[in-house]
């Protein structure tokens, strides 16, 4: 593997876990949807009760998935930091 290869997929690795974590992390922890959630049962509406009991039953699941993905991503950042140094000290043999 190139230098420039395994910058290139290093880099947009690191964006699209940015992008991931940014979206997941707002979903964890963004006070704006529980407020509103909470607030909104003062309506005893079904709905909204509904609508909470989802997103507290979902929440779990997305810290599952957020955690899946960090370690897919440090396996794969790893695996390829791996193959470069292997290149590199192996360099006529591939």
């Amino acid at each position: 593997m190139s230098t420039k290869k395994f910058i290139i997929k290093t880099t947009i690795k690191v964006i699209a876990y940015a992008i991931l974590s940014t979206i997941a992390l707002s979903l964890l922890t963004n006070p704006i949807i529980t407020n509103e959630l909470a607030l909104g049962q003062m309506q005893n509406s079904n709905e909204l009760y509904l609508l909470m009991e989802t997103y507290n039953k979902v929440r779990p699941f997305i810290s599952i998935i957020y955690g899946l993905i960090t370690a897919l991503f440090a396996a794969t950042t790893i695996h390829d930091t791996y193959k470069f140094i292997q290149t590199k000290t192996n360099k006529g043999e591939n």
